[in-house]
């Protein structure tokens, strides 16, 4: 089944007060062959000095198998202003995609796997 990034995203984004509206997204990698999940969310600049994310990812995760069904592979926690975004203010998943393949995304946390 296919699933519209932006669904998964403001599923995401809802899941726990920390999390940035409007910042963050999801996207597939290929692991072993198979296509999987990952998520990518900025958190608020607010709750940055006491960030618990171990409860924030498992909310995010959570909220995702119970909504779509789905196991999420990976969730990286960064701060709102790492979610690259165009001159107009759109997300930009295959940057970020591409970040996180890399190694080169900032984050403040990350789901034990």
């Amino acid at each position: 089944r296919n699933y519209a990034p932006q669904d998964i995203e403001r599923t995401v984004e809802q899941s726990h007060t920390a999390l940035q509206h409007a910042g963050g997204v999801a996207f597939s990698v290929e692991v072993d062959g198979e296509e999987r999940l990952v998520v990518v969310q900025g958190v608020k600049s607010t709750a940055l000095h006491n960030l618990d994310v171990k409860t924030i990812i498992g909310d995010m995760c959570e909220a995702v198998t119970a909504r779509y069904g789905l196991h999420v592979y990976d969730a990286v926690l960064v701060t709102a202003k790492c979610i690259p975004k165009t001159a107009s203010g759109k997300l930009q998943r295959h940057l970020c995609r591409a970040q996180y393949l890399s190694g080169t995304l900032e984050s403040v946390g990350q789901r034990d796997r």
